[in-house]
């Protein structure tokens, strides 16, 4: 007996033995992974540095996020479990979870904020005061370089013995590492973006930064290789008395130079009392013209006959001096040279037609004589700073003329102060430009109306227009500058800017959509029409919107946002309702190339000094915002954006 009890105790443990070996999937022993990111709940940004403990009640494991949040626990067996997560300047996570296979569980954190309150007003300047996004003065100047082509610059020139690197998202942190290491690489940088990491390295000595880039642009787990290209800026022209010229600021030309600053294939006519043909700001621009005053018309003004070739401004200094040359160089005065001021377009083809008076006076049939010529001698652009208050068929069939063979005009409405724009800008074929003076506001004398375009400097008696200028006497002609104001002064404007559109490549058809629909609002439009000319924002092709508000504290490489982020409001002033309890700037920013970098291209501002807010309080803080160049040592990541209001 005792033998079979024996042989049956066996039997038994045979069976436990079976069925354990049968069902081990479900056994308690079976090794799981956790894993996941940890990332923002404002952006959704990755949390680089974030405490991940996994813990029950036979201990814990701890782990530190990596660069895009990623975490992973491994050899987990089947339980009940704690995952806690903590990161300084986030609210902490928790949550009991059970584990019986393995889990993605990705986790966003929500920033901490404060419940203090603040206000104020911000300014933006069209200016590039503001060169560097992380320098602690904004009086810093960036180095003006005079150069044939900016283009060529930033296509051809790049930092020596660097590259920049963008790896496909879905690559592991050691994947990087073996193709980084295969090659000698030495990370120098990185900056963190929502697709993934941008990596800046150091090539070693004997290779070149084209056969790098070349042989990681053809990896297939890169993204892109480039060489770390330099910007230069070009914003600034060093013209001498470029400082008074208010208007270029007030239109974003320095923004816009750092984009395009030569038009040279580019010919704009200027229909008006002629030009100081020797003028040392114009003459490398000049085209040579021609003269229609006094002509004979006795014929049909599309069979133009000019009274001569010579389209000299012969007004008098006591007359008031060349207004055509003064037309003509804030469209084209050659800029960057140490001279005199800048034009909009530094380069490009300038055409005088006269077609008024030394008087400043005129006739249609003259003037319908010059847009003929000036679409024969193949204009893209006719800038027209004259009015008239009657219409007739002889100018409105010029006009029909030059809009069929597909240039651009641009008029002035005219300094009557009325709502009855003047002609030709009261024909819907042209871009109709009022004024504004140095407030931006509508100067009494600008003409307004339903048929208003655009708005530009214009320019008031305490603070005009300063341009080129001259006049003649006794059979020869003295070039100067001088300061003038009207809506003949605002229409230039428009034409200097729709000139670089031209060089850019947008087709004269387009060219008034894209001025209205990127100019900056300023009021009624039947005062300001869609609002005045933004250069910046017309050659991006987007209109600029109004900036973004937060407290924050910086290190040399991050802005940490530590407020609830809000939007300027149109009128300039702004509210921060959840301040965190610290020393804190306030920042505004307008992130216009829309890559999450404060860089080359946005404009940016910082209080002058830090505030320290405790809790429940209020302060008032201006701040101003300034242009940011393109520079290659500006730019700074903005980390926690989010809960935009």
């Amino acid at each position: 007996m005792k033998k079979k009890k024996y042989f049956i105790i066996i039997s038994f443990s045979l069976v436990i033995l079976l069925l354990v070996g049968c069902g081990s999937s479900n056994s308690p022993f079976q090794n799981y992974k956790i894993y996941g990111t940890i990332s923002s709940e404002n952006n959704g940004l990755p949390i680089q540095g974030a405490r991940v403990e996994l813990s029950n009640s036979n201990g814990s494991k701890v782990i530190f996020t990596s660069y895009n949040g990623y975490y992973s626990f491994s050899n987990i067996e089947r339980g009940i479990y704690t995952l806690y997560v903590d990161k300084e300047d986030y609210n902490d996570w928790e949550e009991n979870i059970y584990v019986n296979g393995n889990e993605k569980i990705d986790i966003e954190l929500t920033p901490m904020l404060g419940n203090s309150v603040v206000t104020g007003n911000v300014e933006i300047y069209n200016n590039t005061e503001y060169p560097s996004a992380i320098s602690s003065s904004k009086d810093k100047k960036v180095e003006v370089r005079s150069v044939e082509s900016d283009k060529k610059i930033r296509e051809n020139e790049y930092k020596e013995g660097e590259i920049i690197i963008k790896f496909k998202n879905t690559l592991s942190a050691q994947s990087v590492k073996t193709l980084t290491v295969a090659n000698s690489l030495t990370e120098l940088s990185s900056l963190n973006f929502k697709k993934g990491p941008v990596f800046r390295y150091e090539i070693p000595e004997g290779k070149s930064v084209r056969e790098m880039v070349d042989y990681y642009d053809g990896l297939p787990e890169v993204e892109y290789a480039e060489p770390n290209y330099i910007a230069h800026a070009l914003s600034v022209p060093n013209d001498q008395y470029y400082d008074d010229q208010w208007n270029m600021v007030k239109i974003n030309s320095e923004a816009a130079w750092d984009m395009r600053s030569y038009s040279g294939f580019v010919t704009v006519a200027v229909l008006d009392t002629g030009i100081i043909p020797d003028h040392p700001d114009l003459e490398d621009n000049l085209t040579n013209g021609a003269d229609f005053v006094d002509g004979g018309q006795t014929h049909d003004p599309y069979n133009y006959q000019p009274t001569d070739p010579d389209p000299t401004d012969e007004a008098t200094e006591t007359n008031g001096g060349s207004h055509g040359t003064h037309v003509s160089g804030i469209i084209g005065a050659v800029g960057n040279n140490y001279q005199g001021v800048a034009g909009i377009n530094w380069d490009l083809n300038l055409l005088p037609i006269r077609v008024l008076d030394e008087n400043q006076s005129g006739y249609h049939f003259d003037i319908a004589e010059g847009i003929y010529y000036a679409v024969d001698r193949g204009t893209d652009l006719i800038n027209i700073s004259l009015g008239s208050p009657e219409g007739s068929n002889t100018l409105k069939d010029a006009v029909e003329y030059a809009d069929s063979s597909s240039i651009v005009m641009v008029a002035a409405s005219g300094n009557d102060g009325t709502s009855d724009i003047l002609y030709p800008a009261a024909y819907p074929e042209t871009i109709t430009v009022g004024a504004t003076d140095y407030n931006n506001n509508r100067c009494s004398y600008s003409n307004y109306g339903s048929a208003l375009d655009l708005v530009a400097p214009g320019g008031t008696n305490s603070t005009s227009i300063l341009s080129t200028w001259g006049y003649y006497n006794m059979g020869t002609t003295t070039s100067s500058y001088a300061y003038m104001n009207g809506t003949s002064m605002a229409a230039p404007h428009v034409s200097g800017v729709a000139a670089l559109l031209l060089a850019e490549g947008v087709s004269p058809s387009n060219i008034k959509s894209r001025l209205t629909s990127t100019a900056v609002d300023l009021g009624p439009s039947y005062y300001y029409g869609h609002g005045l000319v933004d250069a910046y924002g017309a050659l991006l092709g987007k209109k600029l919107e109004n900036p973004y508000v937060f407290a924050g504290n910086e290190d040399s490489d991050y802005i940490y946002v530590r407020s609830d982020t809000t939007i300027m409001n149109d009128n300039g002033s702004y509210t921060l309702n959840q301040v965190a309890s610290e020393e804190v700037y306030i920042y505004g920013w307008r992130d216009v190339n829309d890559n999450g970098i404060i860089d080359g291209g946005d404009y940016f501002g910082r209080s002058d000094s830090e505030l320290y807010i405790t809790n429940n309080s209020y302060h008032y803080e201006d701040i101003e915002m300034y242009y940011v160049e393109s520079s290659s040592y500006t730019s700074m990541k903005v980390q926690g954006m989010g809960g935009i209001h």
